[in-house]
């Protein structure tokens, strides 16, 4: 019983990470595209094209450590209650940043101020990733 609840558990961990890998390619992707918006339509402001750069470093950052999750994914998986807590806390850092990348996208249009949206972006999910602790059992 309590291998398959281990099994049932490894295989919601190997699910959740595989869309939070598929969550942050299309955020940096959006991310990406927002960048050359802004850069398009703020060519003399240099701290705008900036920001959005030191934005899409975040992500890149975020999908190494996704890339880094999947690896540990199977080292997780005996300690099941650990691993209900790593995704517990997966779904939740997927939901901030489905609703960062959110309004990012909204605030495309309004340039000034989506930059420095973009900037506090990065912060958060610096800070974000930094909390993720994993158990070598």
């Amino acid at each position: 019983v309590v291998a398959d609840e281990v099994r049932i558990l490894a295989q919601r961990t190997q699910q959740s990470t595989e869309e939070i890998r598929e969550i942050i390619e299309s955020l940096q992707s959006r991310s990406q595209q927002t960048a050359q918006m802004l850069q398009q339509n703020n060519d003399g402001l240099a701290t705008t094209v900036q920001r959005s750069e030191q934005t899409d470093q975040a992500f890149i950052a975020i999908e190494q450590a996704v890339q880094q999750l999947l690896d540990m994914s199977t080292q997780i998986a005996s300690a099941t209650e650990e691993q209900s807590a790593v995704t517990e806390e997966i779904s939740k850092n997927v939901d901030n940043i489905y609703q960062v990348a959110q309004s990012t996208a909204t605030g495309a249009e309004q340039t000034a101020t989506s930059s420095e949206m973009l900037a506090r972006l990065g912060d958060n999910l610096k800070l974000l990733v930094s909390q993720f602790k994993v158990s070598n059992r």
